[in-house]
């Protein structure tokens, strides 16, 4: 059985993401909770966005309410860290 370039692609894409996305989230948690360093933590979330966890080829209104929530909350989570970090300098 062969597999097409394209489905190697979409399997790729599909777990990249998702790995790449929950490397970062971890990293970043690990910066903030253990290492006491949140703007380092701000940094890998910020980055952890470019990771899309869901489908990246979909748009922001064929996405389900879940997530949009969790895309939102996240973007809300590095909104409240950069704060943290400026007004804590």
């Amino acid at each position: 059985m062969l597999i097409s370039n394209n489905d190697r692609k979409d399997y790729w894409t599909k777990y990249a993401n998702k790995a790449g996305y929950l490397l970062f989230v971890l990293v970043a948690a690990w910066f903030i909770i253990r290492r006491q360093d949140p703007s380092t933590g701000l940094t890998y979330m910020a980055l952890a966005m470019v990771f899309d966890p869901f489908d990246p080829r979909r748009t922001w209104q064929e996405r389900t309410r879940f997530q949009r929530i969790w895309l939102l909350t996240h973007l809300v989570l590095i909104v409240l860290l950069l704060m943290h970090t400026l007004t804590t300098g």
